[in-house]
C-alpha cells in the first residue's frame, strides 16, 4: 500500500530530524499555522502555534538559520485588494505570538512577503539560532498552484527543507512538494510530524478493533486516495464537513445550494457502490 510505504519511508532513521546533519543550516520549515483569526486581529487558538515549537525550538538549539513559512485561510486574490487580504488573512497575529513563545532575541518578527527580494534579505540577515515567519504563502497564486518559478524562490530561502506541517503533506503544491527537488535530498520530517506519522502507522498496522475512522474538510479530492487506504484497514469510516455533500449527491441525496465538487461525483459514486456491501462507509448529514 502506498500510503504505508510513505509512512515507512518517512520515520527510517536517516530522516530523523534530531540526528539530521543540520548544524548552523538555513532551513526553510513548512509549519501549519492556519489558525483562527477574530476580525480584530486576536489569534483566537493557539494550539497549532504550540505544537511546533518543538521542532522551531530544536532547530534553533542547532544554530539553524530558521524561516518559518505556512499559509492562512483561503484568500481570493482575485476578488480582493492586498490591504482587504492583509486584513483578514496575515500571519502578524502568529507572529506576535510566536514573539511571546520564543526566547527573547531569537524570534526576528514576520517578513512582508514570502519570496523576492524582501524575503531573501531577510533569510540572509538571519544570524545562528534565529528564526523569522514569512507573510502567507497563499498570497501568491504560485503556492496553490505549484508553480515551478514560485517554488524556486522559495527554495532559495535555505539549504534544508523540513515539513512539520501534517495537515497539509497531502497537497501538491509549492510548499510541500514543488520545493523538494531544489534540496537534493537535504528534506526531513519535523517532530510533529513524524508523530503524527508514528500514530497513524500504529493505527494501520495494528488498529485496536472495533477501528472507526472520522474524516472531515471541504475537498473529496484531497482526502479520496487516504480514504481508499484506510478503507481496507477500518470497520467504518465516517464522513463529514463539506465533502460528506459530494458523497451524499453521488448517492442521489438533495443537497441544495451546498457547494460540492462536480468533476469528483463519479470517482464518490464508485467508492460508495464498492464498499456499500458492508457499510463500511457512511455520510453525516448533519455537518
Amino acid at each position: 500500500m502506498a500510503l504505508q510505504a510513505s509512512i515507512i519511508r518517512l520515520l527510517q532513521r536517516d530522516l530523523d530530524l534530531q540526528t539530521a546533519p543540520i548544524f548552523d543550516s538555513r532551513v526553510l520549515c513548512r509549519v501549519d499555522v492556519n489558525v483562527p483569526i477574530s476580525c480584530d486581529g486576536t489569534m483566537q487558538d493557539d494550539t497549532r502555534v504550540r505544537a511546533m515549537l518543538p521542532t522551531v525550538q530544536l532547530l534553533l538549539a542547532r544554530r539553524c538559520r530558521v524561516v518559518l513559512c505556512s499559509h492562512l485561510g483561503q484568500p481570493n486574490l482575485a476578488r480582493e485588494s492586498l490591504q482587504e487580504l492583509q486584513q483578514q488573512y496575515s500571519l502578524a497575529p502568529v507572529a506576535r505570538a510566536l514573539s511571546q513563545l520564543l526566547p527573547t532575541g531569537t524570534f526576528k518578527g514576520l517578513v512582508q512577503d514570502c519570496v523576492g527580494s524582501t524575503a531573501e534579505a531577510a533569510a540572509a540577515a538571519l544570524l545562528p539560532g534565529q528564526a523569522c515567519l514569512l507573510e502567507n504563502l497563499r498570497f501568491h497564486i504560485g503556492e496553490t498552484t505549484n508553480d515551478p518559478k514560485f517554488a524556486r524562490q522559495l527554495a532559495l530561502l535555505g539549504d534544508v527543507y523540513v515539513n512539520d506541517a501534517f495537515g497539509v503533506v497531502h497537497r501538491d503544491q509549492a510548499s510541500v512538494t514543488g520545493v523538494l527537488a531544489h534540496f537534493h535530498g537535504r528534506c526531513y520530517p519535523g517532530l510533529l510530524l513524524s508523530a503524527e506519522l508514528q500514530y497513524l502507522k500504529k493505527v494501520i498496522h495494528q488498529p485496536d478493533r472495533p477501528f472507526g475512522v472520522v474524516m472531515g474538510g471541504a475537498k473529496v479530492r484531497d482526502k479520496i486516495k487516504v480514504i481508499h487506504s484506510l478503507i481496507q484497514q477500518a470497520d467504518i469510516i465516517l464522513i463529514g464537513g463539506r465533502m460528506a455533500f459530494t458523497f451524499l449527491a453521488a448517492e442521489g441525496v438533495a443537497v441544495g445550494k451546498t457547494q460540492i465538487e462536480e468533476d469528483w461525483l463519479e470517482v464518490s459514486r464508485h467508492c460508495m457502490l464498492r464498499n456499500k456491501t458492508d457499510a463500511r462507509l457512511q455520510m453525516s448529514h448533519n455537518t
